[in-house]
């Protein structure tokens, strides 16, 4: 995946003429150190509903986590009980505050849940600003071959 500075403007893919341009957000690899916390469950579990609900930015390819150890299949997939299954790596998800819009890869939530990941303060106050029902309180991140 490519490696982007929090913050800056996005160029992963081409922005509409006339449209903002997107902040990067938890645009990670393994050559470059990130802030790290430990957050509440309520950001990963909005989280996980922008995953599902709220993508934008498909994209052809799978990115693995360069943080994690190599494995064959090293894909993370979104489960949740009773709905389709939802690979991350392959989208990503968009959030605005009143200072910006954030565009993240949608392995941000693995980046948060399992590596303590710490995203600028506006996009989490952004996500934690989605309304209670723009959560999923039950999921779990799977590693492994999706097919």
């Amino acid at each position: 995946m490519s490696y982007f500075i929090d913050g800056t403007p996005y160029s992963y893919c081409p922005v509409a003429a006339g449209d903002p341009v997107p902040l990067n957000v938890g645009w990670l690899d393994a050559h470059h150190d990130f802030r790290k916390t430990k957050h509440p469950d309520d950001l990963s579990n909005k989280l996980a509903w922008l995953c599902v609900s709220a993508e934008a930015k498909r994209t052809r390819g799978i990115h693995v986590c360069e943080l994690c150890p190599r494995m064959e299949h090293g894909y993370y997939r979104l489960q949740i009980p009773e709905r389709e299954e939802f690979l991350l790596g392959t989208a990503e998800i968009r959030i605005s505050s009143a200072k910006a819009i954030y565009a993240a890869p949608n392995l941000i939530l693995h980046y948060v849940a399992d590596h303590h990941y710490a995203p600028p303060d506006d996009f989490i106050e952004a996500v934690l600003a989605l309304p209670g029902s723009n959560s999923i309180l039950e999921w779990k991140l799977v590693r492994g071959p999706y097919w």
